[in-house]
């Protein structure tokens, strides 16, 4: 019973569990939110990419007007300046190349990411089915230990119980079979007195002498004399008897109040089932709370794994249109070498057209120059999205690692939770010893009432030791008819106040209760069987009540 104290400990604990739950909970939500913002952020990342892309065709295209219209050079040297003019063109497409390659890199770096957040999802969902094979576990053990000890409980309950009403039984018996005893004893006395009587009537009838009166008077003095001994000895025999019967009635109340400390107990431990069924109940509900929380969880998981499909996909996509791209590029660059091929044949064939077209060409460069300018300015905006693009993709790699950080302190602070519960388990062991401990107390308990049941048993045999021995003395024995007495000498002595009487000594001392008053007549009238009968009757009725 020291251990069920800490009651309000086990429901702290308790409420320490569901702070962490509704803790891990927010942390899940809050992972969701943060893998939609990655999701929005990717989203913005392609747009951006697709911008680019679709500004590299345009690009290539002004490097073909630039080589279209530089196509009239006068000597070897224009050929060589011609030539050398579309590398400054080119210079701003070749560092277009990693830029348009570091959102995919970041791509590349938030799939880890996300492939780390699956595996620690994924290492979570398995501790949470542990934990909940520990708690049903648990569920079961206490489950088991509740009815075990509800079925020992009923079992000794019973047994008490069994024995409470063979010891009453037991009780009653020798009650009935003392008051039975006393009413033989009673009934002899009565007999030889009648018989004593009608000898001294049949005695006057007949008339006999004096001195054989004399001498019978003097016999029956001795004898009343010898009676009033033993009587007294009867008298000390039933005040032994009275003494054995006051024990037993304290050995009675004593197994009375072992009867109520044994209820005690019972209620007691009515009480710890009731408070086992309550935690059991709050566990319930926790594990209960708890797969909700795991098919949330859940849910929330194959929602997510669909998005990273989806921008699986899109990355293939990208990936394909990339790769179709870089083929555009390649034929591209296989036609400008065609074409400068081309372009140099043309210039063999028509140099003297060519001298006559500078000023054009000249206009025509001026004109490109601008245009490249233009570019060059469309481009540098690209750049510095690109770079902002770089930047947050740190950000996200920094939010990750604190994604990392926060999935590591719920993993800590699951395994907190589950030596907490292994803590309450173990208190749950304790309590069974404690039970046992009852048990053992319990046994004790039926040994005493088995050695009292042998005391008990050892005075009722003494008791009819005693019974036995009074018979065999004959403390009422018989009177010889030798003479009648004279008629005025019997007047006499039944006039004068009698030395014996057997309702009154021979009549048990009953304690007088309020429901039965009545009192045994001192008389020798009521001897009588009617009386003796209904004497007999009111004494049990008196001994029940």
């Amino acid at each position: 019973m020291a251990e069920w104290s800490a009651s309000p400990a086990v429901k702290q604990e308790l409420c320490q569990l569901r702070a962490g739950l509704t803790d891990s909970k927010a942390r899940h939500l809050d992972t969701a939110l943060l893998l939609e913002r990655l999701s929005g952020q990717n989203a913005a990342l392609r747009l951006q990419l697709r911008e680019g892309r679709e500004a590299q065709p345009e690009a290539g295209g002004a490097e073909s007007t630039l080589r279209t219209s530089r196509s009239c050079p006068t000597s070897r040297a224009d050929k060589e300046n011609r030539r050398e003019l579309p590398s400054p063109s080119e210079k701003p497409c070749t560092p277009k190349k990693p830029h348009a390659q570091i959102p995919c890199s970041g791509g590349q770096v938030n799939a880890g990411e996300l492939g780390l957040l699956r595996h620690r999802v994924w290492q979570l969902e398995r501790e949470l089915e542990v934990e909940k094979r520990r708690s049903a576990a648990l569920q079961k053990r206490v489950d088991g230990q509740e009815a075990q000890l509800k079925a020992s409980e009923a079992t000794d309950v019973a047994q008490l119980r069994n024995e409470l009403a063979s010891l009453r039984t037991w009780a009653k018996q020798v009650r009935l079979e003392h008051a039975a005893e006393q009413a033989t004893a009673v009934a002899e006395a009565s007999s030889h007195f009648l018989q004593a009587r009608m000898n001294a009537d049949k005695h006057t009838v007949h008339g006999e002498t004096a001195d054989q009166l004399r001498h019978e008077l003097k016999r029956e003095v001795e004898a009343a004399r010898l009676l009033h001994k033993e009587e007294l000895r009867v008298a000390t025999a039933e005040l032994s008897a009275q003494h054995t019967s006051n024990e037993f009635k304290e050995e009675l109340a004593a197994a009375e109040v072992c009867r109520q400390s044994c209820e005690e107990s019972r209620q007691k431990a009515h009480l710890e089932e009731e408070e086992l069924e309550a935690i059991s109940t709050l566990l319930r509900t926790e594990v209960i709370q708890s797969e909700k929380a795991m098919h949330v969880a859940r849910m929330e998981n194959q929602v997510r794994c669909q998005q990273v499909k989806d921008l699986r996909q899109k990355e293939a996509e990208e990936q394909q249109e990339y790769n179709s791209l870089a083929l555009d590029r390649d034929r591209w660059r296989v036609c400008s070498a065609s074409m400068g091929e081309n372009y140099h044949r043309e210039v063999l064939a028509a140099q003297l057209e060519l001298s006559a077209q500078n000023q054009e060409v000249s206009q025509a460069c001026a004109e490109l120059r601008s245009e490249l300018t233009a570019a060059e300015a469309e481009v540098n905006p690209l750049r510095t999205k690109l770079q902002e693009v770089s930047g947050e993709n740190s950000s996200l790699l920094h939010e990750g690692r604190s994604l990392r950080e926060q999935l590591v302190e719920s993993l800590r602070e699951a395994s907190r939770n589950g030596d907490r519960l292994l803590v309450s388990w173990e208190r749950c062991r304790a309590a069974s010893e404690e039970v046992s401990c009852l048990k053992a107390e319990l046994a004790q308990a039926r040994e005493e009432a088995a050695e009292v049941a042998e005391a008990l048993v050892e005075e009722q045999s003494q008791a009819s030791d005693l019974r036995c021995r009074l018979r065999k003395s004959g403390l009422m024995p018989a009177l010889a008819a030798e003479g009648t007495p004279d008629p005025r000498e019997r007047e006499a002595v039944c006039k004068s106040p009698p030395l014996w009487s057997p309702a009154q000594d021979l009549w048990p001392k009953v304690p007088s209760s309020p429901a039965s008053s009545w009192q045994p007549p001192c008389s020798p009238e009521f001897l009588s069987p009617k009386l003796e009968r209904n004497q007999k009757r009111k004494l049990l009725r008196s001994r029940r009540l």
